[in-house]
């Protein structure tokens, strides 16, 4: 089944071929999402974050606000800044979808079904770069069920996470291409990646900024090193530079957010506690607690890796053997980051130690073990026709086996929320309160106990404007006072009275305050980006604007050299 002429250079814009593959695909998806169409969203500890989110960009939208750096809804109206530090990009997909369904339940649906089909077709692609048509939807399928992935919506509704791993497969096959010498396109696809990656979850874009380096320098031929290394250093640059509209405004701020502070380090949160097989190790705090169904996870991947290492490793070629390797060093990586064995390594690397979970490497787990599960598909031509048969029952009982796993234990016990229930949700989520590790270091939600939305003075007062990021108040003459407005304080906030600036403060729980002259007065209070926000924003649409040129410039340059010669033609039916 393999390409005996080499591994297949597939181009995903000439993929004619592959058709009936991307559609079995995306039935596929349509099949793992079908219950939520038919019992409801799945909840999780994380929903309310996810679903306040995505109303927030959803309700920006409509009011033509597409990237708004302050939340004024939330809390009561007191406002968040948690879109100013979690990457946007999964919150636009499903509020996209929101505005073509017309409710959050079906646009769940479709959002889940959407990004199991990216996940499903990016492995489809990296799996065809070496294997046959049927191996590489094999290595689709699996990864579409594989426990970890299916988890990852299902049950711990990590939902951001969950889209990043469907982008994931796609930075691997660039990298892939990128390496063997591809073409222009592709260093700007692997930088579309990157950056598309970074814009969705950034623990998975920090693990998969690492597994990229090792894959990279495991995958780097004798020859054209310095070439390749140059062609993914532009890649990275260029990916950086795109989503640098939302890093360099995150990474900027982000002490001023309670995500930093140790009680979300510590304990549950603590990486020490969160390793896969803890169990099996004595180096593990004797308080830690074995994460049980991760173990399982882990373990029914197993059922469709292990089949399709031992058939590759006896019956592949050397050469392929030895292009697969990288995918198996990505594999060993995410085993051993996953689990204690790797302590020293956190212990030493604060970055690492961001990312909290340890479990989270299973994401590689997941990608690497599919593409083994399709090497051993198409390693199974090279066994002799007595033993193939049998060996073809055992690789199809465990997958069945890990399959049913999934259904079983993930998919039908998770916990649905009828459409109605959720209906009721949504309809007050964009008010409630956000999560405090997303709040500011100095609010504190005893300050929601007060909801007028001007206090602290003893003089009427009129409000004129109160938007999102603009307040306009005007106040009848009195005594000199300090106005309370009920919006928390961020150094962003800029004001004036009559005219003139005036510096602000704020009260012991993180309220504005605005200095009042005894004069009839107007206050105006707005939310002001940083110019270094503005300077990136356009370096960010220069990079995109890049990058869709490059990729347009290229489709006009093939579409032309059809015109001229047919794509497949061949010398024996040349006239």
């Amino acid at each position: 089944m393999f390409n005996k002429l080499g591994p297949a250079n597939i181009d995903l814009n000439n993929c004619n071929s592959s058709y009936l593959s991307v559609g079995s695909i995306l039935t596929a998806s349509i099949l793992v999402c079908l219950p939520v169409l038919l019992y409801g969203v799945p909840s999780g500890n994380d929903l309310p974050q996810h679903y306040q989110f995505a109303q927030t960009v959803f309700d920006n939208l409509k009011s033509s606000d597409y990237y708004a750096g302050w939340t004024s809804s939330t809390n009561g109206g007191y406002g968040d800044v948690g879109l100013r530090f979690y990457p946007p990009l999964a919150y636009y997909v499903l509020a996209g979808f929101r505005g073509i369904a017309g409710n959050w339940g079906l646009a769940s649906f479709l959002t889940f079904t959407f990004w199991f089909f990216v996940g499903g077709t990016g492995v489809y692609f990296l799996s065809r770069e070496w294997f046959s048509e049927n191996a590489s939807l094999f290595g689709a399928l699996v990864y579409m069920i594989m426990p970890y992935h299916v988890n990852e919506i299902y049950n711990a509704f990590t939902y951001a996470e969950f889209a990043a791993s469907s982008i994931l497969p796609f930075c691997f096959l660039f990298v892939t291409r990128v390496v063997r010498g591809g073409r222009s396109a592709d260093v700007i696809l692997l930088a579309a990646s990157y950056a598309l990656l970074i814009l969705t979850h950034l623990p998975v874009a920090v693990i998969t900024s690492i597994a990229l380096l090792v894959y990279a320098v495991v995958s780097l031929e004798k020859t054209d090193r310095l070439r390749a290394i140059a062609r993914l250093g532009v890649s990275v640059v260029v990916g950086l530079c795109a989503s640098s509209f939302y890093w360099l405004r995150m990474v900027t701020e982000l002490d001023f957010v309670n995500h930093t502070a140790s009680q979300f380090t510590d304990s549950a949160y603590d990486f020490r506690s969160n390793f896969v097989l803890s169990f099996l190790y004595s180096s593990v705090n004797d308080e830690s607690r074995s994460l049980w169904f991760c173990d399982l996870m882990l373990l029914a991947s197993a059922l469709f890796l292990i089949p399709g290492s031992i058939i590759f490793l006896k019956k592949a070629d050397s050469s392929l053997r030895r292009q697969l390797t990288p995918i198996f060093v990505i594999l060993i990586l995410g085993i051993f980051m996953a689990t204690p064995l790797s302590i020293p390594v956190w212990e030493h690397f604060a970055t690492l130690q961001r990312i909290q979970f340890p479990w989270r490497w299973l994401c590689l787990v997941s990608l690497a073990g599919a593409a083994i599960s399709a090497a051993g598909v198409s390693s199974l031509t090279s066994i002799s026709d007595h033993y193939r048969r049998p060996v073809l029952l055992i690789v199809a009982g465990l997958s069945i086996a890990a399959g049913t796993f999934t259904a079983a234990q993930i998919i039908r016990p998770a916990r649905y929320i009828p459409q109605t229930e959720f209906s009721v949700l949504m309809s007050r989520i964009a008010t409630n309160e956000s999560f405090e590790c997303w709040m500011p270091v100095w609010a504190n939600k005893k300050a929601l106990a007060v909801r007028e939305k001007v206090t602290g003075i003893d003089r009427q007062a009129a409000i004129e404007a109160w938007r999102p990021t603009e307040r306009a108040v005007s106040f009848e003459a009195g005594n000199e006072q300090t106005a309370r407005f009920a919006t928390f304080w961020y150094p962003r906030w800029r004001a004036e009275v009559n005219g003139s600036p005036v510096e602000l403060s704020r009260d012991e729980n993180g309220a504005i305050l605005i200095p009042i002259p005894a004069e009839k007065a107007v206050v105006k209070l707005w939310f002001q980006e940083t110019p270094a926000f503005y300077i990136s924003s356009w370096a960010s649409g220069a990079a995109w604007i890049v990058i869709l040129l490059v990729l347009g410039l290229g489709w006009l340059r093939r579409v032309h050299l059809r015109t001229k010669q047919p794509l497949f033609a061949h010398k024996e039916f040349s006239s």
